[in-house]
């Protein structure tokens, strides 16, 4: 293989507390890289140097542009913030002065999938951590891949985060963090790549002519990374958590390192290559024959048994399937989603039912929002607009003083599920006495399957699939029930852009269009179909709500700012952590003035 590496290391980033080992660490990365074969480009603040976004973008550029590799590794040392689930930020040196000085991980991620280059690697061996101060939180940071079309072939993408978002890293502040931060993921990490765990080690030489090649691929180093990180990071008594989250494409030819059977580190017969094909939790729950045996397994063991091929998809999630195969930690929380019922009508056939929260304010554009409680949970029921048929978003503040935006859907009943303070989930039916109501009622069992399956995906705060086949299945999945629950579209839209199949994007997209609810803000964005309004034949579709339902979806949009309203641009600080998009009280404040007057409908 021809391979490339950027190699990125920053120890000082403002006023936050300088770090010991970033730059070391990618030090220590680039020289195993070099002894690889490997181009590098390296880049660190050591001997008072400093590291920009343009040097980043300059590296991958030259190295893009000469169309010649088959692999391009990106790792990064340093400080990391998370502005909301799946937007996270690695800081430069000139931020948070600059607030264009940081890298934006998953923006750069989706622009990578456009290069060519058959095997993109992205590490990020730095805290997740929310950030701590209003200058913090105003860093938007900037893609480092170039903006081009789609090429062939498409890559697969394996990217190594030290932490996963869910982990309390999230609920430390970046100060806090940072006292205890040390470069055990890229120690752990160049183990592994240097032969150093037998178990990672995988002979793709040939059998018939006796040759042997010992390789490292992606996918072996992913359970033992999530089994040892934590071990090391307990053995020298950090408070922090420390538990990799590691999301897998690859597969054979391609792998990450080439290991020397001379090394006296191989002590044990190295493994015939079986890479995963799928992820068990997620395709268990698809199957309509349960396990041989009950597995209430620790996270740790989850990811650990992804290395064996799941059973292939069948009819559908069987209940027993599903209390099966998750844990307990799974079972309560999906039981508790399809548990919570919305109510089947209002008057007007259009309205949202909140279960977990108070809601004390709802606001759309020339529209009556009347606020009550019945049958044990808040009512939201939502009149026709004086200007148009109905408003097309809707923005909901709770007694703690977030809030919540979401689109209106005519002749759909929303539930909007709240547990901790935070929205885990929404959901859309049709209201009773519609035509899709009875519709719905045929096919209601399978309309919990798919939820469930959604919960069990978004289990750590973001909603994502292990693995492109998991992703491909899962928005096929998903995506056949997005007439009845148009949530499902949204994640399957989601489930395609994993996998990097944009065509399957565009098709949700397309399908949406004939609605004539509008569009959600996620699925054009996705299918790149922005600016805010759209116009198709003799029908207008708007987009809804104005900004996108998933946090996630946040991270593209300094790709394609034109559909972004500037008063939501503006409040982009205001996000809360979450899998939904929320904001602050400040941000609620000043989006409810901007849709009382009309400036957002």
């Amino acid at each position: 293989m021809n391979r490339c590496a950027v190699v990125i290391g920053v120890n000082k980033t403002g006023d936050l507390p300088i770090l010991q080992g970033a730059a070391s660490g990618a030090q220590e990365f680039a020289d195993w890289a070099k002894s690889q074969g490997i181009e590098v480009a390296l880049l660190t603040d050591d001997n008072e140097s400093s590291v920009s976004l343009s040097d980043i973008k300059g590296a991958i550029r030259s190295f893009v542009q000469k169309k010649t590799y088959s692999q391009l590794i990106v790792f990064f040392s340093g400080h990391g913030i998370l502005r909301g689930q799946e937007y996270e930020l690695w800081l430069l040196s000139g931020a948070p002065d600059d607030t264009n000085e940081a890298v934006n991980v998953f923006g750069s991620i989706w622009l990578a999938r456009n290069t060519g280059i058959p095997h993109i690697v992205v590490i990020s061996d730095a805290c997740r951590s929310r950030p701590n101060s209003t200058r913090l939180s105003q860093v938007q940071g900037g893609e480092i891949f170039p903006n081009e079309s789609p090429k062939s072939p498409r890559p697969a993408v394996d990217v190594f985060y030290a932490t996963l978002p869910g982990d309390p890293a999230l609920e430390a502040t970046a100060t806090d963090a940072v006292k205890n931060y040390r470069g055990i993921f890229t120690e752990c990490l160049l183990k592994g790549l240097k032969g150093e765990v037998p178990e990672v080690i995988v002979d793709i030489g040939d059998k018939k002519s006796n040759e042997t090649r010992l390789v490292v691929p992606s996918w072996e180093l992913q359970p033992y990374l999530v089994d040892e990180v934590p071990k090391v990071a307990s053995s020298i008594s950090i408070k922090l958590q420390q538990d990799p989250d590691i999301r897998v494409e690859s597969h054979l030819p391609k792998f990450l390192a080439e290991v020397t059977t001379k090394s006296p580190k191989l002590l044990v017969e190295p493994k015939s290559p079986t890479p995963p094909t799928s992820t068990p939790i997620l395709m268990d729950l698809l199957s309509a024959e349960p396990p041989p045996e009950k597995r209430y397994r620790s996270r740790t063991q989850d990811r650990i048994s992804s290395r064996k091929a799941a059973a292939p998809i069948k009819r559908g999630l069987s209940e027993s399937a599903l209390y099966e195969s998750a844990d307990k930690i799974t079972i309560d929380a999906v039981s508790r989603l399809l548990d919570a019922k919305g109510r089947q009508s209002f008057e007007t056939r259009t309205g949202f039912t909140v279960v977990g929260a108070q809601p004390v304010r709802a606001t759309a554009f020339g529209s009556k929002c009347e606020l009550f409680m019945d049958f044990g949970a808040y009512q939201i029921r939502v009149h026709e607009s004086e200007n148009i048929s109905f408003p097309q978003s809707l923005l909901v503040q709770f007694s703690e003083g977030q809030g919540i935006p979401l689109a209106v859907l005519p002749g759909f009943i929303g539930t909007i599920v709240v547990e901790d303070g935070h929205v885990v989930n929404v959901t859309y039916l049709p209201s009773r006495h519609t035509n899709k109501y009875s519709e719905y009622e045929i096919v209601a069992k399978e309309i919990d399957k798919r939820r469930a399956y959604v919960a069990v995906a978004a289990r750590n705060g973001s909603f994502r699939l292990d693995s492109r086949s998991d992703a491909h299945e899962g928005a096929r999945f998903l995506r056949t029930m997005k007439s009845i629950d148009p949530t499902l579209g949204l994640y399957a839209a989601y489930a395609y852009a994993q996998a990097g199949d944009f065509e399957g994007v565009a098709s949700v997209y397309e399908y949406m269009s004939y609605e004539s609810a509008p569009i959600f803000y996620d699925v054009a964005l996705l299918a790149n179909k922005l600016p805010h309004q759209l116009i198709e034949s003799n029908n207008q579709h708007l987009l809804a709500p104005f900004c996108p339902m998933l946090t996630q979806g946040w991270a593209l949009l300094n790709t394609d700012n034109t559909g972004l309203p500037s008063v939501v641009r503006n409040v982009q600080r205001e996000l809360v952590p979450g899998l939904w998009t929320t904001f602050g009280p400040k941000g609620v404040d000043i989006l409810c003035s901007a849709i009382e007057i009309g400036e957002l409908v």
